[in-house]
């Protein structure tokens, strides 16, 4: 105990701390060195039992400070744990608001390239479930904005337009189209192509 020095972690438990023939102790568990808590977390860990029940193991027999964070953070950086763990609640999907009318509030997304090289652009009406589609060779904004000034000359011009973040409808270029014809843009959540569906 005299070695501790107060820049040791164990320096503050100095008090609840003693040493039973050469074997240092925390209350009746004993006090696992830096060298050793990797290879104990692992032991307790073995059969992948989850946070909890590596908490509950470790806690029968050893101590060190900040044993219960590094646990859970072996536990939550274990791939096996993560494959078979309890899988996250998704949220349930809810569904659009119907328009008051056609043509109002539209959906668009690319689809490709397909093996051929070509790239299909759909737009979707949220109220009729219509949908216009484009081929196209190549996917730049310039080509997306052509595409859309012939669907809005035949259908005319929507109130908003709803599309995923992709480089071709996140340009300054693209905004400044929908922005000059009143249409508000409407953008998908990042990483979760769902957003973007019909529903």
């Amino acid at each position: 105990m005299e070695k501790f020095q107060k820049s040791n972690n164990l320096f503050r438990f100095r008090e609840e701390l003693s040493v039973v023939d050469g074997v240092l102790l925390k209350g009746s568990r004993i006090v696992i060195p830096d060298t050793l808590r990797k290879q104990t977390l692992q032991l307790a860990h073995e059969g992948h039992q989850g946070i909890v029940k590596t908490k509950l193991r470790l806690r029968e027999k050893v101590w060190w400070p900040g044993i219960d964070q590094d646990a859970e953070n072996l536990v939550k950086s274990c791939r096996a744990c993560q494959v078979v763990g309890p899988v996250p609640k998704q949220e349930p999907i809810m569904r659009t608001q119907l328009p008051d009318g056609p043509w109002q509030d539209l959906c668009a997304d690319l689809m490709g390239p397909f093996p051929t090289g070509e790239y299909v652009f759909v737009v979707v009406d949220y109220y009729s479930r219509w949908q216009e589609v484009a081929i196209l060779k190549s996917v730049t904004t310039d080509k997306i904005i052509r595409s859309l000034d012939m669907m809005f000359s035949h259908h005319g011009i929507p109130i908003s337009l709803k599309t995923d973040n992709g480089p071709q409808f996140t340009s300054r270029e693209f905004y400044n189209y929908l922005s000059e014809n009143g249409v508000k843009h409407n953008r998908s959540t990042p990483y979760w192509p769902q957003a973007n569906g019909e529903d």
